[in-house]
């Protein structure tokens, strides 16, 4: 039983790491793989990071690398090839608060429950 209990903590965290990720401009599937091996450790790691992005040249605000027009000052960026085209992946914003609140507090439980058994 302790055991299924810590394999689903370590699997929520992974997918927990990957959603954040994602809705940071970064790879998903490279954090999901942070959170399975280093669990709180990766958390932490992909909360503290800025949001993946580049500069405006003329307000000075991290936008989206995909961005082709600032969406604060309205500047528009220069076409290159560098800029990939957009794609339509969700953001932590689209992704109701309700789920994520869900995957930290079954965490939550599952330490709780870890720490009673094992005693």
């Amino acid at each position: 039983m302790l055991e299924i209990l810590i394999f689903l903590e370590i699997i929520i965290m992974g997918i927990v790491c990957a959603i954040i990720a994602n809705g940071k401009g970064r790879n998903p599937t490279g954090w999901f793989f942070v959170g399975l091996l280093l669990n709180l450790i990766g958390l932490i790691m992909i909360a503290v990071l800025p949001r993946a992005g580049k500069k405006c040249p003329k307000c000075a605000e991290t936008v989206l690398q995909e961005a082709q027009k600032c969406r604060f000052c309205g500047y528009e960026f220069p076409a290159s090839i560098s800029n990939p085209p957009a794609t339509s992946t969700k953001t932590l914003d689209q992704i109701p608060l309700k789920y994520l609140i869900a995957a930290l507090v079954i965490i939550i439980i599952a330490k709780f429950i870890k720490y009673y058994l094992s005693k």
